[in-house]
């Protein structure tokens, strides 16, 4: 038997929710986030630890390596690629590895970071106008069960994300 089942004297006083990880987060995911954000403003050490963190994980920033067979072809990518990484953020305020920090410090608060990817119309020629937005998580309905417009018949969102009539997660196709 487990001890963690144990009916004695000391485990008398522990009464475990019945209830699965997704409905107990979703019961208290507002005041979760509000006080661990709280914390992090007010509390140096949840400062020091978000912070340590993301330079420990993302540093100063994740970098690729394009591996093509001609050395010319890699190194124009990476220019490119520094180019548009400069340019990335849809606020302009961050540089692409601006991005990847405030976007692990914001999973590491709220649970999740929304990346949006939208198009520049006013990207120059030969500019990728790719550019991404970084949301916090609270834009996602939460709350919102049915009388959502626009959804397929039998769809509907929960904890802001959108599930078919079986149950499946919605994909973009």
């Amino acid at each position: 038997a487990y001890e963690g089942a144990s009916t004695a004297r000391r485990m008398d006083g522990w009464r475990a929710q019945r209830i699965g990880p997704n409905s107990a987060m979703f019961d208290s995911l507002e005041t979760l986030r509000d006080r661990a954000r709280d914390a992090e403003r007010s509390n140096p050490y949840a400062t020091a630890i978000i912070d340590s963190l993301v330079a420990n994980e993302i540093g100063t920033g994740i970098r690729p390596v394009f591996q093509h067979p001609d050395p010319a072809v890699n190194d124009r990518l990476t220019k490119r690629f520094d180019r548009w990484a400069k340019r990335s953020d849809w606020d302009q305020s961050l540089d692409f590895w601006g991005q990847q920090a405030l976007a692990r410090a914001t999973e590491l608060l709220s649970g999740e970071c929304i990346a949006r990817l939208l198009v520049d119309e006013r990207a120059r020629n030969g500019e990728n106008p790719l550019r991404i937005e970084l949301l916090e998580p609270d834009h996602l309905p939460l709350m919102q069960w049915s009388g959502v417009k626009d959804l397929a018949e039998g769809h509907y969102i929960r904890y802001g994300i959108e599930f078919d009539a079986r149950g499946r997660r919605r994909s973009e196709e």
